[in-house]
């Protein structure tokens, strides 16, 4: 992205049109005048302009875009839609470094700059996900920023040897170690974090947790990674996805839980999904956590 250019004719956040000088792929200059003839010159033609947006949340590796049409073929379950999503890694040539790039560069189409992905790491597949979009990002490294989640998509104590894989990964270069719903599957939430968070204070590196439980079970899982993030000196470094349980109907305990996670400094990430109860943006906004957004893939 270095270089020097002019951008003539835009709106700098919907504000009054102007021209932006871009010296070494940095701004310089806004309404920039007297420049040498020989800089490239864009016409932005009255059109907005915008930071690059963030893509928060995806999974780049086992994207099937710009392949055949699939039906939809799991069940209600989450461990069903991991179920399937196994059998079809099998099944269809979902091929990392191709698949990643695909939408990658479909997300720089649609104004991203930087991607935050989940890369799965497990016994069956190793780190060939990792090492696949790590050579992607190295290709599409001028164009676009991606920072690699480890994440055991398929289970981290109940699969015997992740843990292994994810401390490689974390060796090869991946940024931020991932987890996944402590109770539902690994059915150990304190083994499940004491080894997330161990990984990340072996590396030093933050943390963002898938935690699709629901209510008063995910409330629980909240709550001990609440008070590791705290023990552990980490306000600021962990992530919560999708935390579905923010949404639950009880909102005494849900407000009691989103002013912890302020308090901590705990962003929450949310897709917006219509068919769970997401996390109160706006509740969660004015209290503090910082909120961002994904696509999921």
């Amino acid at each position: 992205m270095a270089g020097d250019l002019l951008i003539r004719n835009v709106r700098p956040m919907g504000g009054p049109a102007t021209d932006i000088l871009i010296r070494s792929g940095r701004i310089a200059a806004m309404g920039a005048d007297g420049i040498e003839a020989s800089i490239p010159v864009l016409d932005g033609a009255g059109e907005l302009l915008l930071p690059g947006l963030v893509e928060a949340h995806t999974h780049l590796d086992k994207t099937m875009w710009g392949m055949p049409w699939k039906p939809h073929a799991a069940g209600p379950r989450l461990i069903d839609k991991i179920e399937t999503e196994r059998r079809q890694r099998r099944e269809l040539d979902i091929e990392p470094e191709r698949q990643s790039g695909r939408q990658a560069l479909q997300s720089l189409r649609m104004g991203s700059t930087h991607i935050r992905t989940h890369v799965d790491v497990d016994t069956e597949v190793g780190l060939s996900g990792i090492e696949g979009v790590m050579r992607m990002r190295e290709r599409y490294r001028d164009r676009v920023h991606v920072e690699i989640v480890a994440f055991p998509q398929w289970g981290l104590l109940v699969r015997p040897g992740t843990l292994e894989l994810m401390r490689e990964a974390m060796r090869l270069g991946a940024e931020v170690v991932g987890g996944l719903d402590p109770n539902a599957i690994d059915r150990d939430p304190k083994g499940h974090l004491d080894a997330i968070f161990g990984l990340a204070q072996e590396f030093g590196r933050p943390v963002d947790i898938h935690l699709h439980e629901p209510a008063e079970l995910g409330g629980f899982a909240m709550e001990l990674i609440i008070e590791r993030t705290r023990a552990l000196g980490m306000q600021g470094r962990v992530v919560m996805s999708h935390a579905f349980c923010l949404g639950m109907t009880d909102r005494d305990y849900a407000r009691s839980l989103i002013d912890q996670l302020a308090r901590e400094r705990i962003a929450v990430m949310t897709t917006g999904a219509p068919s769970r109860p997401v996390p109160p943006r706006r509740e969660c906004a004015e209290a503090g956590p910082g909120v961002c957004a994904g696509s999921d893939g």
